[in-house]
């Protein structure tokens, strides 16, 4: 239970202090002039936290990041109103950021063939990453704590821990992944699998390989693999829980949104075969 202090400060409060404290830091001047990590706490208002986020739009950061700031306001005055520091207010829904749809954008059939075709002329660490990526649609921050130790050929599952959900997953191993990754176990006989820092450095390792193969115009990034597993899984015909299951999705109802875009968009598709007589003249 945090310890009630006479004047706390977002800096002196936990856990959820510590991610808004974060947030603030990277919404940089722009939109911090409500907030400091030295406000006090009793001092935050309903219309200071409506200034705050009307002011977030002033970023260069992509909408659906601006909304998930806010969603990290939300918890934190909720902690706030949990343990008396704050009475509970409701924020106007007219200030705050919808999420933006966006176009689903998945690798078209020509451009993966060519993506892993290039693969036999990259080095070890790289090529198994990307193919983890295409025969999992694991997030690239899942994949980076995963070992050696994590991987069971033999019965052809691993496990892995998610930073996002903070829990740890099993998973079946497709079966075009099992040589591949038996290949890697074979090279570095124990420790990471793959030998990146970060998610960002294989983000920039993946774009360079686009520019190589001329396709970097197409938009495509590393959450590309992700939407891409979950449409060939929905075209392949696999049901909701089990995709939701592959991918580590926590509530089945994300990857029911992005069935439900898919379904649209094969709708779209199938309404143009639709012939109507002439009703013309």
């Amino acid at each position: 239970m945090a310890t009630c202090l006479a004047k706390p400060t977002a800096s002196s409060l936990s856990p959820s202090s510590s991610i808004f404290i974060s947030v603030i830091r990277s919404s940089k001047s722009k939109s911090s002039s409500s907030f400091g990590k030295e406000t006090i706490c009793t001092t935050i208002t309903k219309l200071k936290c409506e200034d705050w986020i009307i002011n977030l739009w002033k970023l260069d950061n992509a909408q659906n990041t601006l909304r998930n700031y806010v969603k990290v306001l939300k918890k934190f005055l909720s902690f706030l109103a949990e343990y008396n520091y704050l009475p509970l207010f409701k924020l106007n829904k007219d200030v705050l950021i919808q999420s933006e749809v966006k176009e689903i954008i998945v690798f078209s059939e020509k451009d993966i063939i060519e993506i892993m075709k290039g693969l036999k002329e990259k080095n070890s660490n790289f090529s198994t990453t990307i193919q983890l990526l295409v025969y999992t649609g694991l997030r690239p921050s899942d994949l980076l704590s995963l070992s050696a130790k994590d991987i069971d050929l033999n019965n052809q599952v691993f496990q892995y821990y998610s930073p996002k959900s903070k829990e740890y997953f099993q998973i079946p191993i497709h079966e075009e992944l099992i040589p591949i990754l038996r290949v890697r176990i074979d090279e570095i006989k124990d420790g990471q699998i793959l030998e990146y820092e970060d998610s960002k450095a294989i983000g920039k390792a993946f774009r360079r390989y686009m520019k190589d193969l001329e396709i970097a115009d197409k938009k495509y990034n590393l959450r590309t693999f992700r939407k891409s597993f979950v449409s060939f899984a929905h075209s392949s015909g696999l049901d909701l829980a089990t995709v939701s299951g592959l991918v580590g999705h926590k509530k089945i109802s994300t990857t029911q949104k992005f069935y439900n875009k898919l379904n649209i968009t094969k709708q779209s598709s199938e309404l143009k075969k639709l012939k109507f007589p002439s009703f013309t003249s």
